[in-house]
């Protein structure tokens, strides 16, 4: 794709999320999570990747046709404000991850506000990550990986873990995650293409509840960071939120944790998502290529071009 389609590209998609950054940001959560369920199972992902669901922790789990004991196992938490269940856009995509990095994933079904507040998502991602280690998995071959409010719980998590003595995953990956939920962050003030202010708000208020807003746990800039593994961060320039994976990658580094920060220029929140820009098929590369190097199993990932991970 030359420069030219590409940018076409990214506009036609940009001036499709007007809707969707308004609808979230007025509409009842009812109504949104309705909408993405009748979404949700649309898409059907191809044979080559099984999926089986799960009651105890809640979830689906994604297998590849080559994985075995020692191939490597992502826990994905899932974005959308802490109030939004996940999306057939995540099914995709953690599909084609999956299947290229010849592993297992597991698309946690957490508790979500305002139902639920804060820790009940962050509980259950905790009781999920046990239950890996419980099944045997080596925390060597689990990377726990989330975008937005999933990215946010990824950091939260791995803080708890750190906090708990329990054996830390071998990485973290975030995509466009809140680090810092106080409503002095300065990005609130950048206009997102997808991430409508209004739409924060929200999730904050149902996530947070009167809960102290600086905790580390709900906001994981104001934590202790020395001592997590190594992370790898994705940010869009144009983003709200490209701030807090900045400040946040600098507050690791200073405190000697190994951060890979990586920001796309023009690209707004959650872009890895949408499969069609060649930037989210750049970013899931990178992301397919630190799974295997740092899981201890994959000698070789699949091509991009082979891997037909879903039919219409």
């Amino acid at each position: 794709m030359n420069a030219q389609a590409e940018l076409a590209l990214e506009n036609r998609l940009r001036a499709g999320l007007r809707f969707p950054r308004l609808f979230v940001a007025y509409a009842p959560f009812g109504v949104v999570r309705k909408l993405q369920s009748l979404a949700l199972y649309r898409v059907k992902l191809g044979e080559d990747v099984t999926t089986a669901f799960s009651d105890s922790p809640r979830g689906e789990w994604f297998t590849a046709p080559d994985a075995d004991e020692h191939s490597p196992v992502i826990l994905y938490i899932h974005g959308g404000g802490f109030v939004l269940p996940q999306t057939h856009l995540h099914r995709v995509m953690l599909a084609h991850i999956t299947k290229r990095v010849k592993g297992r994933a597991f698309m946690l079904d957490y508790r979500l506000a305002p139902e639920h507040p804060f820790p009940a998502g962050l509980d259950d991602c905790i009781n999920a990550y046990q239950h890996l280690l419980e099944e045997g998995i080596a925390p060597e071959r689990i990377t726990v990986m989330g975008d937005s409010a999933g990215g946010n719980l990824t950091l939260a998590l791995l803080i708890a873990l750190r906090e708990r003595g329990l054996p830390l995953p071998v990485q973290g990956i975030t995509m466009s995650a809140p680090t810092d939920m106080t409503p002095e962050n300065p990005g609130w003030a950048v206009r997102d293409g997808l991430l409508h202010p209004r739409a924060a708000d929200r999730f904050s208020l149902s996530y947070v509840v009167g809960q102290d807003i600086h905790n580390p746990l709900i906001s994981p800039l104001f934590a202790d960071l020395h001592g997590l593994p190594p992370l790898l961060m994705y940010a869009g320039k144009d983003e709200a939120l490209c701030g807090d994976s900045e400040r946040f990658a600098q507050a690791a580094k200073a405190a000697g944790v190994n951060v890979t920060l990586k920001i796309y220029p023009r690209m707004w929140h959650v872009w890895p998502l949408m499969m069609e820009l060649p930037q989210a098929r750049q970013s899931i590369d990178e992301i397919v290529e630190t799974i295997a190097t740092t899981s201890s199993s994959t000698d070789q990932v699949i091509p991009e071009r082979e891997a037909l991970f879903f039919k219409r």
